[in-house]
């Protein structure tokens, strides 16, 4: 039976990305014995996955010693495989202990890889503004790459067996019914959070509707959303952890979540549902940009092509684009804007249509109904 350790401490949307690489490992090795070392807060998280036998948690407040002390017991276990995806001065503490001196002069010991960072890549795109990252840039990809020094490739998995606690049942079959709507209405940039009058046109709109938010407890915003109707929406705002909010997201029948970038969870968690609505940027459209436009659109929208991932793994029964992003110059004058906007949007779906997506699958338009 192979032995691994993932070293990946931080932060959440890494997390969810590099989880993917347990879908690879099975899939190469069904019988691998998988641990994971991370911040200790993260550990609830990847508690979830019951295929990582054992989550390590890392304290900070425990600083260097701690994390040498973390680092002999680590070595104690005997890894065969050891998969470095932070890069960072913590991993490479580990690194030190856990391989073999002079090791890659005389490789022994557990098998290692790493994941680059591409810090040239980065320091050309920041500083220079030169783009050598690859077009689209798949962040998920990254973590993927390395393992296949090991002969990992295929990461396709339908696995839905998520580990939650037996009382989050009891607890919050009250919050959860077939009319509650769950609202996920925060994000990091303020400039991307959709209007809190929007949210509240919302709830006005579905009066026979109960809601829930979730955020974060410096969301303050949230108490306005909920004054609209609070007899009709309970502010779970900074009341639950992350790993009770990845339940009730979980449990709901509809979501309604601001745009994001592409995530591995959003795959998991909508796997056949009935309409999956996502934001759509067109992949064409963006690569004629900016290399700072092109990287800030990579890090908090969605292309068709990573879409087109997205649903080939949740297959929904309906796919509806909406919130599309075109790219387009509308100041050039010469251009009818309307044809071009409809020619946009047709390549959009055959954007998502070449990547090999075959479900059903439309634009959505104001005022349409499914």
């Amino acid at each position: 039976m192979a032995k691994f350790l993932i070293i990946r401490f931080s932060s959440i949307g890494d997390i969810i990305q590099c989880m993917n690489v347990v879908n690879g490992i099975k899939n190469h090795f069904p019988d691998a014995e998988i641990h994971w070392i991370a911040r200790k807060d993260m550990g609830s998280f990847l508690n979830m996955d019951k295929r990582i036998d054992r989550v390590w948690g890392y304290d900070k407040k425990t600083g260097f010693k701690g994390l040498l002390q973390m680092a002999r017991q680590l070595k104690a276990e005997k890894f065969d495989y050891i998969y470095d995806a932070h890069s960072n001065i913590r991993s490479n503490i580990l690194k030190a202990v856990l391989l073999p001196s002079l090791y890659y002069l005389f490789p022994r010991g557990p098998r290692y890889t790493l994941r680059h960072k591409d810090r040239w890549k980065r320091f050309l795109l920041f500083k220079l503004r030169i783009n050598k990252f690859d077009k689209p840039f798949r962040g998920i990809i990254s973590y993927q790459k390395p393992l296949a020094t090991w002969g990992i490739t295929n990461f396709e998995s339908d696995y839905s067996d998520w580990n939650f606690p037996a009382e989050y049942e009891e607890r919050f079959h009250r919050t959860l019914t077939p009319k509650t709507i769950t609202l996920v209405p925060s994000a990091n940039w303020e400039m991307k959070r959709w209007p809190v009058s929007n949210w509240q046109q919302v709830i006005q709109l579905m009066p026979d509707y109960r809601f829930i938010i979730l955020a974060g407890p410096s969301d303050t915003f949230c108490e306005t959303i909920q004054a609209i109707a609070p007899e009709r929406v309970n502010n779970l705002a900074g009341k639950t952890s992350l790993l009770e909010s990845c339940y009730l997201v979980k449990q709901s029948n509809l979501v309604i979540s601001g745009d994001t970038a592409p995530l591995e969870i959003v795959a998991e968690k909508a796997k056949g549902c009935d309409i999956l609505l996502h934001e759509v940027e067109y992949t064409a459209g963006l690569a004629a940009r900016e290399p700072k436009w092109q990287k800030y659109h990579r890090e908090v929208h969605t292309l068709s092509v990573d879409l087109a991932e997205i649903a080939k793994k949740a297959r929904p029964k309906l796919l509806v684009t909406y919130h599309r992003i075109y790219h387009m110059e509308i100041q050039d004058n010469t251009v009818d804007v309307g044809a071009e906007m409809a020619r946009r949007n047709e390549a959009i779906l055959e954007e998502i249509r070449n990547v090999g997506y075959e479900g059903p699958l439309v634009n959505g338009m104001d005022l349409d109904v499914f």
